[in-house]
């Protein structure tokens, strides 16, 4: 009876300290997840609203500043001059990330002149 004893409480040992390892990460590991996704959210929530006349063309970028009318934020530069001179209070804005469009969908039965 005694050796089932110490077999047990090795056992729950053995349980208890993997118990405690899964805790530790899980206060490590969460949070930190968690920081990504808001940091993800944020950036989305800053992006600046660029009307589609001040974006740059495909393939480059532009700086723009906070609080600066279109007309007078710099002009289109390479994406890596924009990103390596973006200021504090700026976005470098991508030709590429274009506002997408959702597809119109069909209309059903045409023209009426094409049903009759």
């Amino acid at each position: 009876m005694t050796r089932m004893k110490h077999g047990l409480e090795h056992l729950t040992l053995a349980i208890r300290a993997r118990v405690t390892t899964a805790v530790v990460l899980a206060v490590l590991v969460v949070p930190g997840v968690a920081q990504a996704q808001r940091g993800k959210q944020d950036r989305e929530r800053d992006r600046p609203e660029v009307s589609t006349r001040f974006r740059p063309p495909p393939g480059m970028c532009r700086i723009w500043i906070e609080g600066v009318p279109g007309p007078r934020q710099p002009a289109p530069t390479d994406c890596a001059t924009a990103l390596r001179n973006r200021p504090a209070n700026g976005s470098v804005v991508f030709g590429d990330d274009r506002p997408q469009q959702r597809a119109q969908p069909a209309k059903k039965g045409g023209r009426k002149s094409d049903r009759d």
